[in-house]
């Protein structure tokens, strides 16, 4: 495989190279090994570490020798909480649970989710609720009288 073929995997299967291996994420490693399954990427046979990690030297290794040769680099990576992408979902909850208590806050539903994203950063999760019913009407579910 060329260098810039190399660089070109990486770029489309979101590998960066301007990262220390050991600090990816499962996620990245798993990309790494599919992008080496792509192009039948084969470790030394006296290697003494992962073929994801030995892959990962290879693509940076390319990366390297290209920008020696005067080709721009690729973006720098984008650390937690520079990009988010937004998801807009309608949530119905039973009267029952309502009157029971339940009222979904932003506060909650971002306990909601940190509790499936166990390992997120606080700065990598927002909840927002846009539009919820009307309070009054929460509350007089709830037994309160306005």
């Amino acid at each position: 495989m060329k260098r810039a073929q190399a660089i070109a995997l990486a770029a489309r299967y979101e590998i960066p190279l301007n990262v220390d291996f050991h600090t990816l994420p499962l996620s990245t490693i798993e990309r790494i090994i599919a992008a080496a399954d792509e192009c039948k990427y084969r470790q030394p046979r006296n290697a003494n570490g992962s073929r994801s990690r030995y892959f990962h030297a290879y693509l940076v290794r390319s990366l390297r020798k290209i920008e020696d040769h005067g080709i721009p680099k690729a973006p720098p990576e984008r650390g937690p909480g520079e990009k988010f992408y937004a998801w807009t979902v309608r949530i119905e909850i039973d009267a029952v649970w309502v009157a029971d208590g339940f009222n979904l806050t932003a506060e909650r539903m971002h306990a909601m989710l940190a509790q499936h994203l166990s390992s997120a950063g606080s700065e990598e999760l927002r909840a927002k609720v846009i539009k919820a019913p009307d309070p009054k009407a929460i509350r007089r579910e709830q037994g309160a009288k306005d």
